[in-house]
């Protein structure tokens, strides 16, 4: 294969400049010089970087306690951003995406919890860092047993709490926190699988094409 010749005053030039520029984006990458910058006329930009792309600031401890709805220190401080599946908030601290509620903790504490986060309020979405205690799994159980949330029958009246609940957009895994139950028991509710005798719902099903 033949290789591309370059003049003696394009390769100088390649030399000369090596090594000595970062990419015009203002990301801080070291750009690594080449002829194809002369001959080509290229910009000194890195691969897949343009004048526009700007470094995204790293968000602050500010830019977290925007994120939640602040109200009296007894009462919930709800997350009102970015949300996991399993209903606690989200938000990215050093690159990494971190639960609300530890950050919570860390940002009022100075320190990050050694276990677990335990929330006496029992929401997920809560952040009020009188609500939050450092706790191992087994703290976490026996707080949940002393307030009852461990095998508990559910009764007519749970179940008209949990709709209620459910049409509220509270998540399933925080009503079966809540109650004592799965998950998946709060959903058969919701689908009428469960409790239709109460509720009223119909069982739904998946029709053929």
């Amino acid at each position: 294969m033949a290789t591309k010749k370059f003049s003696q005053k394009v390769l100088d030039w390649v030399e000369q400049e090596q090594g000595r520029h970062f990419c015009q984006c203002g990301c801080g990458h070291v750009l690594t010089i080449t002829v194809h910058h002369k001959r080509n006329g290229i910009s000194r930009f890195t691969h897949g970087h343009n004048p526009s792309s700007k470094p995204k600031p790293r968000l602050t401890e500010m830019d977290f306690w925007n994120r939640v709805d602040k109200k009296g220190p007894d009462e919930c401080w709800l997350w009102m951003d970015n949300m996991s599946t399993t209903g606690y908030g989200r938000f990215h601290h050093e690159g990494k995406l971190v639960k609300a509620p530890r950050l919570s903790f860390f940002y009022t504490r100075g320190h990050w919890p050694l276990n677990f986060v335990c929330h006496s309020c029992d929401i997920p979405r809560c952040v009020n860092p009188f609500h939050l205690f450092d706790g191992t799994q087994a703290d976490n159980i026996k707080d949940a047993s002393i307030k009852g949330r461990l095998a508990q029958k559910l009764t007519r009246d749970d179940v008209f709490e949990i709709i209620d609940r459910l049409r509220n957009n509270e998540t399933e895994a925080s009503i079966g926190r809540r109650f004592g139950v799965t998950p998946k028991a709060v959903h058969s509710i919701k689908n009428g699988t469960n409790w239709r005798h109460v509720t009223g719902i119909q069982k739904r099903t998946v029709s053929g094409g």
